[in-house]
């Protein structure tokens, strides 16, 4: 499943945004802007969950719990369908290949070191790369917050310090769903127009490590659905609630680890990075027939080969045009996967094998389909 960028995530954000004035290039979404319209809206809650794809909420969720009773979607997220690259274009309202911020782990050249991009540490070592913060420093990007802080007051609440809440008037770090809940109610209660913006790291983390159809995964469904139906009934009909997701998961049932293969091991200059789901692969001018061939004979079945052109032209990464780094972060070849496979690349000095059960940033149904889900407060 491609994206749709007519109809995506994006939108949303669009959405929310020409409520309160403002304008992002994408076209908004209409569920959400009649929901806006429908009453006098004073709140505007965007509550994200990491990884609360479409069909993981219809297979972990009864059909009349509160989550889905008000799901007025689903919507395409955008690629790669990762929480680096979707949660910066949800807060942003600019998709991946214009603002960069494609994945996980990007190859920074000026550096010359792969990074994770949220931690600012190296891809394999672990270690802090001291001197600045590379994402920071070489992609930075601009929130919606400004464009909209002269008409309502802003908030940003995320579980850890992150750039993708800067520019709002009060950014906090909560710990926890009970301060969480609390902050949200006490900045809806403030006079005056507020855009609340949420991320919560569930039900994600839990699928990383129990996989998508674990007990302990429907768990965390069923908690998110009781956080939300619990904020319903704090507040008033004047907030506006707008759910929504990042991307789903699937499980893994192979990470293939590069180095373990010599033939294509031979054919590459640096190791693949970005994501296991959405790699780059960076390959020997005098090598890239042997890659490919390697490449067909082994995966062909569980991966799509985009040359670098087909990737930066075929509207995958966005519409508008594109930030110059994400030219930088697209090899020779970007494969993206339709399967239940996934790319690893170990070294001695490696603190990630790729081992993680539920994964993400490939191009399947359940990975690119999220939902849109709107309700009132009912106090």
């Amino acid at each position: 499943m491609l994206p749709d960028y007519q109809k995506s995530i994006l939108s949303i954000t669009s959405s929310v945004a020409a409520y309160f004035g403002a304008k992002t290039p994408y076209p908004p979404l209409e569920a959400v802007t009649a929901a806006l319209m429908e009453k006098n809206t004073k709140n505007v809650v965007l509550l994200l969950f990491d990884g609360m794809g479409e069909n993981l909420l219809k297979r972990h969720l009864q059909e009349d719990a509160f989550l889905r009773k008000h799901d007025v979607g689903p919507v395409s997220t955008v690629y790669p369908s990762t929480t680096t690259a979707a949660t910066t274009s949800l807060w942003t309202g600019v998709a991946p290949g214009e603002h960069a911020w494609l994945g996980w782990s990007l190859y920074f050249k000026e550096i010359g070191r792969q990074i994770d991009t949220f931690l600012g540490k190296d891809s394999f070592t672990g270690e802090k790369y001291a001197p600045l913060f590379p994402a920071e420093a070489y992609i930075p990007f601009e929130t919606i917050y400004p464009s909209v802080n002269h008409v309502c007051q802003t908030h940003a609440f995320f579980p850890f310090p992150t750039s993708a809440s800067k520019g709002a008037n009060d950014r906090a770090v909560y710990s926890g769903a009970t301060d969480l809940f609390r902050r949200i109610v006490d900045a809806a209660n403030r006079p005056g127009k507020q855009l609340i913006a949420v991320y919560h790291p569930e039900p994600d983390t839990t699928m990383h490590e129990r996989g998508v159809n674990a007990l302990q995964t429907k768990t965390a469904f069923e908690r998110a659905n009781d956080l939300c139906e619990k904020l319903s009934r704090e507040l008033g009909d004047d907030t506006l609630f707008i759910v929504t997701a990042d991307h789903g998961l699937v499980d893994v049932n192979e990470n293939i680890d590069v180095t373990k293969i010599p033939e294509i091991m031979q054919t590459l200059i640096m190791p693949p990075s970005i994501e296991g789901r959405a790699a780059s692969f960076f390959v020997k001018p005098h090598k890239k027939d042997a890659f490919l061939a390697e490449f067909e004979k082994r995966f062909k079945d569980d991966f799509i080969v985009f040359t670098h052109d087909e990737a930066m032209k075929n509207q995958l990464l966005g519409i508008y045009p594109f930030h110059g780094k994400t030219d930088d972060f697209i090899g020779d070849f970007f494969i993206c996967a339709t399967g239940e496979k996934s790319f690893a690349f170990s070294t001695p000095a490696s603190i990630n094998d790729g081992s993680l059960i539920g994964q993400h940033a490939g191009l399947t149904e359940d990975e690119m389909l999220v939902p849109v889900i709107c309700f009132r407060g009912s106090a």
